[in-house]
């Protein structure tokens, strides 16, 4: 296994001054080929303050002007999701947002979380010499 069998699409813009969400949507817009079962997008406002919307579907079913207009901010990090684990559902739809002591922090993630025993490339004597990569992370905090 060389290379990494996940198949969302994470994309992250800090970009003050600009459109943040409308840029993110036409990122996820481009790599809807990695996704198509939901799509969301988070952004962080100027207090700090964590918006936003996800919904089931193609990105262009899932966002409206509207939509994007609520979503002001510099920083903003966008998901589109593709099963690996769990069923077809809202509650999977990314990017998740949950309270830290930083503060509100957003998290999208590209692939399954695989439990490992071993740091990877050792061996591990419940598993064998196989090892497994680490899912990638893209972390948002304010």
């Amino acid at each position: 296994m060389d290379h990494p069998h996940e198949a969302c699409a994470v994309f992250g813009i800090f970009a003050p001054g600009e459109d943040v969400a409308r840029l993110t949507f036409f990122a996820l817009y481009a790599l809807q080929h990695r996704g198509q079962e939901s799509a969301g997008i988070a952004v962080v406002d100027q207090a700090g303050e964590v918006q936003r919307h996800v919904g089931m579907g193609l990105v262009s079913q899932v966002f409206s002007e509207d939509h994007l207009a609520r979503l002001q901010g510099n920083l903003a990090i966008g998901h589109n999701r593709y099963s690996t684990t769990g069923s077809s559902r809202y509650a999977n739809a990314q990017p998740l947002v949950v309270s830290s002591s930083l503060g509100p922090l957003a998290l999208a993630h590209n692939g399954k979380r695989h439990q490992r025993s071993a740091p990877p490339g050792k061996s591990s004597p419940s598993r064998g010499s196989r090892s497994r990569r680490a899912p990638t992370l893209r972390l948002s905090l304010t």
